[in-house]
Order: C-alpha cells, then structure tokens, then sequence
C-alpha cells in the first residue's frame, strides 16, 4: 500500500525541537540524497 502524506512531519518535526531549545536543519546533494541533523540542549542535570 502506498500512501502520500500531507507534507507536514518536517514542519511539525521543526517546531518540536525548537520548542525545546533546538535546531533542525536539512543538507542534500543532488543524486546523494538528504540528511536531516538535529540538535538539543542537555538537560539541566540540577533539577
């Protein structure tokens, strides 16, 4: 079964990790394919 999306798990994806303090990038080459990176900050191990 092939099924298309609605293209929103990229964004929704973003808005995740930004909320929580981070960054969501994407790098593509063509004919290599896309990476997606992602980054968050440590938690704060006082609490």
């Amino acid at each position: 079964m092939n099924r298309a999306g609605i293209g929103l798990g990229l964004s929704i994806g973003k808005g995740l990790v930004e909320a929580h303090g981070g960054r969501l990038w994407v790098e593509s080459k063509l004919g290599a394919g896309t990476i997606f990176f992602f980054t968050l900050p440590l938690a704060d191990q006082a609490a």
